[in-house]
């Protein structure tokens, strides 16, 4: 049996936010842009999007909107 799967399938937890897929960051939780992320063992965001650290995750977000589009728990 696994273990408990932190934010569920579609989801992180980021200290009391939940992280999900298709879902706009939080106002007070946007992380800090990463603007090298091969450095960190991501590859290149697609045009219109970018890489987000927020604590030991990496997330991809479309700009502007903040939606979710992937997450990366501990890139390298």
């Amino acid at each position: 049996m696994a273990g408990p799967r932190a934010g569920g399938p579609a989801g992180m937890r980021h200290g009391r936010e939940r992280i999900r897929l298709g879902a706009p960051l939080a106002e007070n939780r946007q992380g800090v842009v990463v603007s090298e992320p091969g450095r960190h063992g991501l590859r290149k965001a697609p045009r219109g999007q970018e890489w987000r650290k927020l604590g030991q995750r990496y997330v991809r977000v479309t700009s502007g909107s903040n939606v979710v589009n992937e997450i990366v728990i501990n890139g390298l």
